[in-house]
């Protein structure tokens, strides 16, 4: 009886949902999606959500992705609070993540937040424009590969931990939107390719502490008044970058 009941259970242990969207809507409305209802906010790790038209993520909660996001050629929008947190895979194509940095978007006005926290996850991103009010970070492992786009923070971007490692390829980072911000760097590995770093607000800096970091930089600029930044370097990081 036991073993008819676990070969019973065990088609509901890895049931996979997939949801793609059909039309431009919120996240909550069954309108935007093929399976007409909303897909969770506690993405499952056997469940895929597939953005081809823009969403905005409507609702008052948090983001936890232990499953596969995909976003195409469109955009996710989301409000000012969110903290999405991906433990599973996203990946986008010639699309956007955009939380605001400030309300209404553009470069000023009344600050925002949320944060982008890839923990122990994969971000595949090809063509892509981010932009994440406060922080966007990569810890615990993660793994992040960004070609071609732009990255912009309002606050800080932070990379983190034994086994974390960060690809930028033809990626413009710009940090500190909202006055205040530092990229700092620990214990993880990183490639640069004809990318470039801005770091913005009134005391920012670009910091690596520690790990291993190659390849080549256009350009690390600390455009911060007074001369307040820094560029901060130790003997514990290994490897070697080319300014051009």
């Amino acid at each position: 009886l036991f073993f008819f009941s676990f070969i019973l259970l065990l088609p509901n242990a890895f049931a996979q949902t997939v949801w793609t969207t059909t039309q431009a809507g919120d996240w909550s409305s069954p309108d935007t999606w093929d399976q007409s209802t909303a897909p969770p906010t506690n993405i499952d790790l056997n469940d895929t959500i597939i953005i081809n038209h823009k969403v905005v993520f409507d609702l008052s909660s948090n983001i936890t992705n232990d499953g596969t996001i995909l976003i195409t050629g469109d955009t996710l929008f989301l409000p000012s609070g969110c903290n999405f947190e991906n433990y599973g895979l996203i990946k986008g194509t010639e699309g956007a993540i955009i939380l605001p940095c400030f309300e209404g978007g553009g470069s000023g006005g009344t600050p925002q937040t949320g944060t982008l926290k890839n923990i122990g996850g994969q971000m595949l991103f090809n063509n892509m424009y981010i932009e994440i009010a406060k922080l966007w970070s990569n810890t615990n492992g993660g793994f992040c590969v960004f070609k071609d786009g732009c990255l912009i923070t309002g606050r800080n971007c932070i990379i983190t931990g034994i086994n974390t490692i960060d690809t930028f390829i033809n990626v413009c980072i710009t940090i500190g939107c909202q006055d205040h911000g530092d990229f700092t760097f620990e214990d993880a590995s990183a490639y640069f390719e004809n990318s470039q770093v801005e770091v913005r607000g009134f005391n920012g800096s670009f910091t690596l502490h520690s790990g291993l970091v190659d390849g080549q930089l256009n350009s690390i600029s600390l455009c911060n008044p007074n001369n307040a930044g820094k560029i901060i370097t130790t003997e514990n990081v290994s490897g070697e970058i080319d300014l051009d």
